[in-house]
C-alpha cells in the first residue's frame, strides 16, 4: 500500500504542526498577508500554527526528520499495539493478552485511517493503554515503576486528547484513591511512589503552559480555544450556546462554519438522544469490524462475577457517558479506551468456556469459527486495500499530482486558488508549509483585484499560477498577465 496523501482538513493542520516542530520552532510568526492563507483548523493570529494539541504533530515531525511524516504514523501505531499488549498483560493471562493485542493490530494497524492518514488515534490510544495497564498493577501493589508509567500515560493524553484524557485519567485515579483509602497501611507507601510521578506531571504542565504562551501569548489559553473564538459558531459541548457570527474573510470558510457546521449543530441539538445512539453505533462499527467482533461480547455474562470484568465495564461506561456532552464523536475521540474495547472482547472469548448446554461446551465450539471469520475479514480488507478497491480520495490524488508538478518547476511558485460556486467545503487546497516565504510552492486564496495586487507584488519573484479547483480535472494555468503586471508596477 502506498504512503497516504492527506485529504481531510485535520490532516493538513497536523502536518503544519509537524513541519513547524521539524523546523525547530514551536510556532511561526503571523504572515503580513495572512488573510490570503486562512484555512481550516489552523490559526493565523496571534501566530501561525495548528490549533490541535502538539503531540500528534511532534510524532509526525519525528517521522519527517526520518524521511516522511508517515513514518511517525507507522511508529505510533506500532507503539500503540505494543502498549495494548502490555496493558492486557496486567489484566489477562499472557496468551490471551497476546491474542487481544494481535486483534487490535489487525483491526487498527493495517487498513483503517489510523494507519493510512495523519489524524488517527494511535497516540492517545497508546497513552490510554499505559494508564489502563498501570491500573491493575497498582491495585495489586504500589510501585514506582507503575506510577511513572501512569504519569507518562496521563502526559500523553493531556497532549493528545486533553478532554477525553482527563475523563479517563480522573476515573482511574479516583479508583486508585478509593482502593488505597480502603487498604490498611497503604497511605504510608504513597509518598515514595508518587513523587516521581508528580515530578513528571509537573514538568508536563510547565511545558504545556510554555507551548501555549509561545503560540497564543497566554500560558492558560490553548490554541484550540483561540481557533474556536475566531471561527467556530457552534460550540464543542452541547451545554454551550451557539455564538454570534464572527468576521469571515472568505465565502468557503463562512460556508463551512456558519452554514454547514451550524446545520449539523441544529440537528444534533434537536435530537440529542438519537444523535448519541448514532454516534455510538458508528464507533462500534469501526472498532468491531462492521459488528463481526461483537460476537465475543456474548460471552461477557458468563464472566460477570469477575471483578476485573466489572471494573473494565465501569471504566468504559463512564467514558461513553461522558461523550454525551460532545457534539461530535469520531472513533479517535474514543481512542484512549481502545485497549478497553479489545480487553472486553478477550474477556468475552474467555467467557465462552463457561457456555454450556446439556453438558456440551457450545461456547468453546464457537471460538474457532469466530476467530476464523475475523481472519478472513482481515485478509479481504488487505486485498481490497492493496488493489485499491476500497476507494481513494480523488481530491487528495489531484492535489498531490499538481503539487508534484509545481515542485518540479524551476524557481519558486505561487498558486492562486479559485473556487466555483458549487465548491465542496471538504476539499481545501490552501494549506502551506510552516515557513511560507521560503516554501517552494505557496498556496493562496484569490480575492478581489484590489486585495490581490499588493499580495502579488509581495511575491513578485515567484512564477504565479491560477488553479481552477472545481474544473474536472482541476486546471492549472499561468495567472493572467495583466493582473500580474499591475501588481509588479505597484
Amino acid at each position: 500500500m502506498p504512503v497516504p496523501n492527506p485529504a481531510v482538513h485535520d490532516e493538513f493542520s497536523y502536518l503544519l504542526g509537524a513541519d513547524t516542530f521539524a523546523s525547530g520552532r514551536l510556532t511561526n510568526p503571523a504572515h503580513p498577508f495572512w488573510i490570503h492563507f486562512e484555512s481550516f483548523h489552523i490559526i493565523q493570529q496571534p501566530t501561525y500554527a495548528s490549533k490541535y494539541p502538539p503531540l500528534q504533530g511532534m510524532v509526525l515531525a519525528f517521522g519527517q526528520i526520518l524521511g516522511h511524516p508517515w513514518i511517525g504514523v507507522l511508529l505510533s501505531v506500532g507503539a500503540m499495539c505494543a502498549a495494548i499488549c502490555w496493558m492486557m498483560q496486567g489484566w489477562l493471562p499472557p496468551s490471551a493478552a497476546l491474542i487481544g493485542a494481535l486483534l487490535a493490530a489487525m483491526r487498527l494497524g493495517v487498513t483503517d485511517y489510523w494507519m493510512n492518514s495523519y489524524w488517527g488515534g494511535a497516540v492517545p490510544a497508546a497513552g490510554g493503554a499505559l494508564v489502563l495497564g498501570a491500573l491493575p498493577r497498582l491495585l495489586r501493589r504500589l510501585r514506582v515503576r507503575e506510577t511513572v508509567v501512569l504519569a507518562l500515560g496521563l502526559a500523553i493524553l493531556a497532549n493528545g486528547r486533553p478532554f477525553e484524557g482527563a475523563i479517563l485519567g480522573g476515573t482511574v485515579c479516583t479508583i486508585l484513591l478509593v482502593a488505597y483509602i480502603r487498604r490498611p497501611g497503604a497511605w504510608a507507601e504513597i509518598p515514595g511512589a508518587a513523587i516521581p510521578a508528580l515530578a513528571i506531571l509537573t514538568a508536563t504542565l510547565g511545558l504545556m503552559a510554555f507551548y501555549n504562551f509561545r503560540v497564543t501569548g497566554n500560558p492558560w489559553r490553548l490554541p484550540y480555544l483561540v481557533h474556536e473564538e475566531q471561527y467556530n459558531m457552534s460550540p464543542v459541548f452541547l451545554w454551550q450556546k451557539p455564538k454570534p457570527e464572527p468576521v469571515y474573510h472568505h465565502p468557503v470558510i463562512r460556508q463551512f462554519w456558519a452554514v454547514w457546521d451550524m446545520q449539523m449543530d441544529a440537528v444534533i441539538r434537536q435530537h440529542p438522544i438519537r444523535g448519541y445512539i448514532a454516534k455510538i453505533a458508528f464507533n462500534c462499527q469501526f472498532y468491531l469490524g462492521h459488528w463481526l467482533l461483537a460476537a465475543p461480547l456474548l460471552g461477557l455474562p458468563f464472566v460477570w462475577k469477575n471483578r476485573r470484568v466489572r471494573l473494565a465495564l465501569l471504566l468504559l461506561a463512564t467514558y461513553l457517558a461522558s461523550m454525551t456532552v460532545e457534539k461530535t464523536v469520531w472513533p479517535h475521540y474514543l481512542s484512549p479506551t481502545t485497549g478497553l474495547v479489545f480487553l472486553l472482547l478477550m474477556y468475552g472469548f474467555l467467557g465462552f468456556r463457561f457456555w454450556r448446554s446439556n453438558g456440551k461446551p457450545i461456547g468453546t465450539a464457537l471460538t474457532k469459527p469466530v476467530g476464523m471469520m475475523f481472519a478472513i475479514q482481515f485478509i479481504i480488507y488487505v486485498v481490497f486495500a492493496c488493489l485499491h478497491l476500497n476507494g481513494t480520495s480523488k481530491f487528495a490524488d489531484n492535489r498531490k499530482a499538481i503539487a508534484s508538478r509545481l515542485e518540479a518547476e524551476p524557481g519558486e511558485q505561487l498558486v492562486m486558488v479559485r473556487y466555483g460556486p458549487n465548491h465542496s467545503i471538504h476539499e481545501e487546497w490552501v494549506y502551506n508549509r510552516a515557513d511560507i516565504d521560503r516554501a517552494k510552492v505557496v498556496w493562496a486564496r484569490e480575492m478581489t483585484p484590489k486585495e490581490d495586487q499588493p499580495f502579488l507584488a509581495y511575491f513578485h519573484r515567484r512564477k504565479v499560477w491560477l488553479l481552477e479547483a472545481d474544473v474536472d480535472p482541476p486546471r492549472l494555468t499561468r495567472y493572467p498577465a495583466e493582473t500580474q503586471l499591475a501588481a509588479d508596477k505597484r
